[in-house]
């Protein structure tokens, strides 16, 4: 999965961290992914701009919360809701 820390630094050093054997790997894969991606969506793999990817697993050890934040047209409404997962 790929995330984004909000703050905009800081970033995974886990497996999957831009220097890992896992995107030394996949780094071609990954790119020609993100060029499909719409503009506003596309990002630099290197930079250091809280933008990272990490296994799911290293996530359910690492994270309790994940808060998600889509922008959808004036005319939508919206429902909120909790929920949860089991290891």
């Amino acid at each position: 999965m790929s995330l984004m820390n909000p703050w905009g630094h800081g970033e995974w050093t886990g497996a999957w961290s831009g220097d890992s054997d896992e995107m030394k790997k996949y780094t071609p894969l990954l790119e020609k992914f993100i060029k499909t991606l719409p503009p506003d969506d596309q990002f630099e793999l290197d930079a250091d701009d809280g933008i990272f990817f990490m296994h799911y697993n290293d996530w359910k050890e690492n994270f309790s919360t994940l808060f998600l934040n889509l922008d959808f047209p004036d005319s939508w409404t919206g429902v909120r809701f909790s929920s949860g997962w089991n290891n």
